[in-house]
């Protein structure tokens, strides 16, 4: 095959995002080549791309041959398949063989899926909205269901869901088809990785998920179980104010700088009229901030956080202002822009 390095360079980058992190002596640390597309797979999800070449030569490409083909000048690269499952690589001056595997014992990645619902979203929105809730996804959640992000489409609306047991965060669009489905974690992240774009159409089961655009078709598995009722959790608060999204995190940043140890990233706030006053007392440090409101808070309140939980839910949003809501200081506080929505839960103060 001979082929430009700038149009296989690029997509072998992303599919080797997709390969095992553990190094493994077998097919799947490798990229295969088959009737002229590239494929990828990790067991949990696979990816395939086509490439503009006609061939029926099919090898494996193995994970260090793509960083040697990242590495070489560019024009055009050559890659033979040798007896003993080896590949040739060759570029202008240079030459090397890389030991390979047997492309015939490299799983297939999956394309097609049974009993096959479709559903379709602009990459812009599905980026936009995974990367509004994955920081609350706990991929080491002792619940299974919990490791993954929860599509939840009805009542006109799709919404996209992540927990992780301390915080809840909710996307939602307009979007008038019903279905549900949770994917793991780590599938999102490598679909993010590669970089969806254009149109995303999206055929799902009971068992797995396919997302295919007119570059790539990505396969995961789904995972099986219940998940949280979370509408619930966003009951109606009586206390509420609006702050600067910004100002809020940069304030936290500067406490949390002055925490020892013992503090494990609790902060306290109160709230007051028109006023925040971020405070810290530790064994290295009396920090106090007090921050303006955009308005002001209908009743007093002081409540615990740990920082660290907070700062990662309002660096999710992409507005100017939040309104947060409380119930009293042993309930959670939610944060709210109107199309996003979070849930974080206090920390008991000494």
């Amino acid at each position: 095959m001979i082929i430009e390095k700038s149009v296989i360079a690029p997509k072998l980058a992303k599919l080797k995002m997709v390969l095992p992190s553990k190094l493994q002596e077998n097919a799947i640390q490798g990229v295969l080549f088959k009737e002229n597309s590239l494929s990828a797979t990790n067991l949990e999800m696979g990816v395939k791309t086509p490439l503009d070449v006609n061939t029926d030569e099919v090898f494996i490409i193995p994970a260090r041959a793509i960083e040697l083909i990242d590495s070489l000048p560019d024009g055009s690269i050559e890659i033979i398949p040798e007896d003993n499952h080896s590949i040739t690589i060759k570029a202008q001056n240079i030459k090397n063989k890389f030991q390979s595997f047997d492309p015939e014992v490299f799983p297939e990645v999956n394309t097609l899926i049974s009993d096959v619902n479709v559903c379709s979203i602009s990459s812009v929105n599905f980026e936009r909205a995974v990367k509004s809730v994955i920081y609350a996804v706990d991929a080491n959640n002792t619940r299974t269901i919990m490791t993954g992000i929860y599509f939840d489409s009805s009542g006109g609306n799709l919404n996209i869901i992540g927990c992780d047991g301390y915080r809840i965060a909710w996307y939602k669009m307009p979007y008038n088809k019903d279905f549900t489905f949770v994917i793991p974690k780590m599938a999102i992240q490598k679909l993010l990785s590669i970089g969806l774009q254009g149109d995303i159409e999206i055929s799902y089961g009971i068992k797995s998920a396919i997302f295919k655009t007119d570059e790539y078709t990505v396969y995961t598995r789904l995972l099986d179980g219940s998940y949280i009722e979370y509408k619930r959790m966003f009951t109606k608060q009586d206390n509420s104010a609006i702050i600067n999204r910004m100002a809020f995190i940069e304030g936290l940043r500067r406490c949390m700088i002055c925490m020892d140890e013992k503090n494990r990233g609790v902060v306290k706030l109160q709230f007051e009229d028109e006023t925040l006053n971020i405070t810290l007392n530790s064994a290295i440090s009396e920090y106090s901030e007090q921050i303006k409101l955009e308005a002001p808070v209908d009743k007093p309140i002081t409540i615990g956080f740990n920082g660290t939980y907070i700062i990662e839910c309002l660096k999710s949003f992409d507005c100017e202002n939040v309104e947060l809501s409380f119930g009293s200081s042993v309930n959670p506080m939610i944060v709210d822009d109107g199309e996003q929505s979070a849930l974080v839960l206090p920390v008991r103060l000494n």
